[in-house]
Order: C-alpha cells, then structure tokens, then sequence
C-alpha cells in the first residue's frame, strides 16, 4: 500500500474549503486588475496583488530607485538577458537566440548530458543566472552566466559558489523553484506535486523579483481606494504595511523555512523559519559568513542590531545599495573616527569594522557582523581580517603585535569559542568544553549553537538551552531534541508549547512527539501548522517529517498517510517509524489485514533494527484477527530478547498469561503501568499499546 504515488487530494480538497489558506491572505490574480470601480462601488477589504507598475502612478519617486535595483532584478522574464547570446561557443555550452528568445545549447563534453535549453527566467542584474524549464516544470540553471562586470561569460558554478560555497557538478542539477524562487519572486507558489517517484511544479508568481507588494503587501484596496479618490482612512486588511528590517531577515537570513512567505510582511521571521546559524558550509569558524548570502544572519548577531540599528540605517528601501561613509556609525559613535582611536589617518569605520572580506559574485562584499579586527583569529586559524585587507604584504603576528600595543589582546572568551569550532572541524572535543560553550550567555548564538549540536545524547546542556530567550537557540535545541528525543526534556518543552513564535512551538512539538508525547487535548493551532508546512512551498522531507508525526500525534493518521508514500520514496529509515504509528491507527480502527500490511512494510525496511514496539503491535493484531498462535510465538520471543524492565516486554508477559486463562494476572501487570504513563508527558504513545492490551485481557 505504500508504493502508491500521494496526490494530496487531501490537501487540494481542504485549500478549497479554506481551511489551510485563511492566514496566508489574499491569492495572486488570474488576470491583470480591471478598471477603478465607481465611486458608489462598495470597496472590498481583500487586497490582491496588483503589481509594481500600478504603484508607479503615484509612487514614481519610490518606483524609480527601485525599478533599477537588484531587488526588481532579483527574477525577470527573458527579455531582461543581456548576455551575449551570438552563437559563439563557451565551453561545453553555446548561447544562441531563436525567434528572439536566448538559448543555451549544452554539448555532452566532460560527461555532461546534452540539451538544447530555451531561457525562461533570468536571475539578478551584475551578474545574470539563467534559468530553462524542463518537461516536469522545474526551474533549473544554465553552466554559464553573464558577468555585467566584465561584460563576459563565466561558469555558473563560480557564480553558486560566491552564494553558498564550494559548488561542483551540473549547475542544471540546481532547482530553482524549489530551493530559492520564494525569496527571488513576489508571492511566489511552487506548485509542487509529487509524482511516482518524480517531483512536478506547477509554479506561478504574482509579479517576478522582489516588487513593492513584497514589502508592503497586496496593494489592490489601496490602488482602488485612492484612484476613486475616497476620503478618510482605511484599515487594515487594505491599509499597506510599512516593510522594514524585519522584512529583509526572511530572505537576508540563514534559515529553513516552515512555512511560505505570507502575503503579509509584516509577519516576522520567527513565524516562518528555522534558524540554521551553527557551524557548516558559508562560515568561519568564528561565526562570520564567508560567503555572499546570509548577510542579515551576521548583522541580526551584531552589537549594533542588538542597539536599535536596523537594515535601513544604511541601505535605501526602494534602491541599491549606496555608499554611506561613517554617518551611520557616528550617530552613535560620535568622535571614535579620530586618530587616537583609529591610530591611523584616513581610516573609516567601515574600513576596520565591516571589511571587504571575500570575492562574491556582485563584487567584494562587506562583513556585516560588525566588529572589530582580531589579528590573533587569523594567526591561530586562518580567518580573515580587515588589518590583512591593507597591509596584505605583512603576516598575522605582525598585524596582531601592532593591534595587542594599540588594544591590548583578544578576548580569551573569544578565541576560546573559535578554537571549539576549529577543532570540531579536526575532530572531536570533549564534553566538558562543548558544555561551557553552550551554557554561555556571553557566547554568540553561532558557537552555542555549534557546541549543543555536537554534545552527545542526554546531556543536560541541551535540556538548558531550553530555557533561553533567544528565539534561534530555542528553535536550535527543539531541533537537536527532535532528532535526539530525550524525555527528560519533556516538562521543559510542555513550555515552549505557548511560546510566542510559532516555529518554536512547532519545533517544541515535533521533539515531543519524536519522544512518545500523544496529548489527548492537543492545543487547537497544531493541527493546522501541520498542514500549513505543506501549503505553497516546496515540502522537503524534514517538513514532511514535522507535518506527519505531528498529525499522528493529534489524531490525524489518515492526513499523515497522504504524506507517508513521499516520505517512504526519499528517505525510507525515516518511514518506517511512521509506518508503524499507521499500522498502528488502522488495528485502533479494526482494519488489522491493512496495518500488517503496514508492519511488514516497516519490517522490510529496518531488518535486524526492528524495535520492540513493532513486536508488540504484531503481535496485537495477528491475536485480533484470530492468529494467536502466531501471536503467541512472537510475545514469547518478546520475553526471551526484549529489555526485562521495559514496557514491550510487560505487555508481551501480560498477553501470554491471558493466552493461558489468567487475564487477571496480566492486567495487574499493566494497570500500573497505565497509570504511571498517564503521568509521564512523553508517555502517551506507549500508553496507547498498554490500554489496548488491558482492554484486550478484559472480559466481554
């Protein structure tokens, strides 16, 4: 039965009821917006997107900068190239025109599959990413790209590794519809459907690049109020939201998104993703990024974020970045640009304290953690800083000799936390260090972050991060605990369950369900953020793994099916649990032929690494269906193999003594141990298991 392609009618069926799309707001028009409404045409309060050029009317002096800016670049139809597509081959790929639209003829050399590609999308403007569409509607990109720079062609792949490290393959293997069009369209839906073993996207935007109503929401109630020229003010849905710094994280941040962006921008990051800002791919070992994307990630950590500076305290709204000198800092910082602070003449504040660091694809891009240069970083472990930025020609130990007589040396603290990342990078560290890290509130999030992910199972420094107020360690330890169910955690995680931000609750969730929580009055939004995961995004695995063991956990198996084919297809291991909670819920439902069905699929999967619970839930409908000798074999191997103190075991012992005409026996085993679950927060699962059977040993 799970060989089947899902086709998530179920989701299909309950978009139309609106059930799953009430918050997300207004949907993108199937049509350009007719003519202004006479002035006697009541208004309506849903605002739908209308695009950029109908703010230019009125908002031209907005409109402009922007018109121009990387944001209204950031995807663009194929008119937008302005590549040399004249035939001339580069490398194994020849761009060509045909019929007025550009074309990407890839040959097979070094390997490479051919194909003669047309351009559906261009991506950015000082450097143009090109996009085709293949035959299942996925969004992928072109090997070369256009250097406005240097008016050339370059590898796309030098392009990717600017944006997010080392990349290497077929940058066709790159979907960008499914990993990176959210942030790069307005209101953009992925259309995603899985098909067999292929995904299938059906993808729309309601205007390509980042426009206006991206930052300021759906503007259709607005356009119309003040083009029928009405008087007085209007609220909200229709009045438009202020975008802001808040805004620029979602995109500007390095996360996992949870759920789509909402056509409300207003909404904050913590509503919509995951933190992943811990050691990986795109970062120093001091927490800085070393890579283009991710900037607001950086500056989010920053002394100066955390002071009331936002984004736009030095980039312009509506355009490109300009330069801004040092009055953005001396706002604050009044008189430390003299030379007694500096020690140098003609020295920024920029200069020092957000130094170009690194080559990016758009140019050399600044540091946006915002701090100070540290010499003893790049001596010890190679990290860049701004002092090697001019005096390229002198070592480390100079630079830091010269900055310990001006400064004195680096925070100990400091190099501390970098030597725990550099040397989880070399290999282990002991426990005692990753706990220090991690409990300290001085540290940044990056090496907390980094030093909870590597401490081993159960320790009670994870259970403690608990207890932060940080929204990005909170998501970070429910995650370390969902991958890591540790019950001890459970009262701490009960908690967060009411917290503020929508993610952690979710994340708080998953890692209780992951260690046996089945509430039996589930707060009444977790159902509904389940479903949300998988509404107008891409639904990666881990999302599908949220929505289907937080739905089995509230009583929704049947919505948990639907997702269980996908998940069975790309990553069977993490199936198989979930085969057995559906197996599970169809003998709870009578169906037993079905969910033995379900546990040999399970079986299959895991071999020699069957759990005990799936013993016991065999053995429990082979005895309903009339199999009990089969049953019996089992519950007797359950007693010979299975942990003497654990739950599986009690239940198999129970069971055998019913087999023998002593049903009372069995339940006095159990009746204890069902009321010791009841108080266990994370026990509801194995509690489900111990009713059954005493129910099982009770007369009719």
């Amino acid at each position: 039965m799970y060989d089947l392609a899902v086709r998530w009618a179920w989701l299909l069926a309950l978009v139309a009821a609106g059930v799953l799309l009430v918050w997300l707001g207004s949907r993108p028009p199937s049509s350009p917006p007719g003519p202004p409404s006479s002035p006697d045409t009541k208004v309506v309060d849903h605002a739908e997107f209308v695009g950029s050029a109908r703010c230019a009317a009125c908002h031209e002096g907005e409109h402009s900068p922007w018109h121009g800016s990387g944001h209204a670049r950031a995807l663009g139809e194929p008119s937008a190239a302005t590549g040399a597509f004249d035939g001339k081959p580069v490398g194994e790929a020849t761009p060509l025109t045909e019929d007025g639209v550009p074309v990407v003829r890839v040959d097979a050399r070094g390997g490479r599959a051919p194909g003669h590609h047309r351009v559906t999308w261009v991506v950015g403007g000082t450097n143009e990413l090109y996009l085709f569409t293949d035959a299942r509607g996925a969004w992928r990109v072109l090997p070369i790209a256009w250097s406005g720079a240097s008016t050339a062609w370059e590898p796309a792949g030098d392009v990717l590794s600017g944006l997010w490290g080392p990349f290497q393959g077929d940058p066709r293997q790159v979907v960008f519809n499914r990993d990176c069009a959210m942030c790069h369209a307005t209101r953009f839906d992925p259309g995603f459907r899985p098909e067999g073993q292929a995904e299938v996207f059906f993808s729309k935007v309601a205007e390509p690049g980042v426009g206006c109503e991206a930052c300021h929401g759906p503007g259709s109630v607005h356009a119309r109020w003040h083009e029928e020229k009405r008087a007085g003010a209007y609220e909200a849905p229709a009045k438009l939201t202020r975008g802001g710094p808040g805004g620029c994280i979602v995109c500007h941040g390095v996360h996992e998104f949870l759920f789509a962006l909402p056509d409300d921008p207003a909404v904050p990051a913590a509503e919509l993703a995951v933190s992943r800002d811990f050691d990986g791919p795109g970062f120093f070992a001091d927490g800085r990024r070393s890579v283009v994307h991710g900037e607001g990630a950086a500056f989010a950590g920053s002394r100066c974020a955390k002071g009331g500076a936002t984004c736009l305290s030095c980039h312009p709204p509506h355009g490109d970045a300009q330069p801004v000198g040092d009055a953005p800092c001396t706002r604050c910082h009044d008189g430390f640009a003299r030379k007694e602070h500096t020690f140098h003449d003609g020295v920024s504040c920029l200069d020092c304290h957000m130094p170009r660091l690194f080559a990016a694809p758009f140019g050399f891009c600044r540091d946006h953690a915002i701090r100070g240069p540290e010499p003893a970083l790049t001596e010890r472990f190679g990290i860049p800083n701004a002092c090697g930025v001019c005096h390229a020609d002198k070592t480390a130990a100079w630079t830091r000799e010269a900055k310990e007589k001006w400064y004195g040396p680096a925070d100990g603290r400091v190099v501390r936390d970098v030597a725990l990342v550099a040397d989880l990078r070399n290999g282990e560290v002991a426990k005692e260090r990753l706990e220090e890290v991690a409990r300290d509130p001085r540290s940044p999030l990056f090496s907390r972050a980094t030093a909870l992910r590597a401490l081993p199972w159960g320790d009670p420094a994870v259970r403690d991060a608990l207890g932060s107020d940080d929204v990005a360690l909170l998501q970070i330890a429910c995650g370390i605990l969902a991958e890591r169910p540790d019950p001890e955690a459970a009262p701490a995680l009960l908690r967060l369950l009411g917290h503020q931000a929508r993610t952690v609750r979710v994340e708080a969730a998953y890692a209780l369900v992951s260690a046996g929580w089945r509430p039996s009055d589930p707060p009444p939004w977790l159902r509904d953020d389940a479903r949300e995961m998988v509404v107008r995004q891409y639904a990666a695995t881990p999302l599908l793994l949220r929505a289907a063991w937080i739905l089995d956990a509230v009583g929704a198996s049947g919505e948990m099916a639907y997702l269980l084919p996908t998940i069975a297809q790309r990553a069977p291991r993490d199936a198989a649990p979930l085969m057995i909670k559906r197996g599970r819920a169809l003998a709870e439902a009578g169906q037993h032929d079905k969910a033995l069905l379900a546990y040999d699929d399970a079986r299959k999967i895991l071999g020699d690494a069957t759990p005990a619970v799936l013993f016991v839930d065999t053995a429990d409908s082979l005895a309903a269906t009339g199999e009990v000798k089969a049953a019996e074999t089992i519950w007797r191997g359950a007693i010979e193999h299975l942990d003497p103190a654990g739950v599986e075991r009690a239940i198999a012992q129970a069971r055998l003594l019913g087999v023998e005409g002593r049903g009372e026996e069995g339940r006095a085993i159990l009746v204890p141990i069902a009321a010791r679950l009841e108080d266990d927060p994370v026990g509801g699962d194995t509690l489900l298991r111990v009713r059954w059977s005493i129910r099982a040993l009770t007369p009719r």
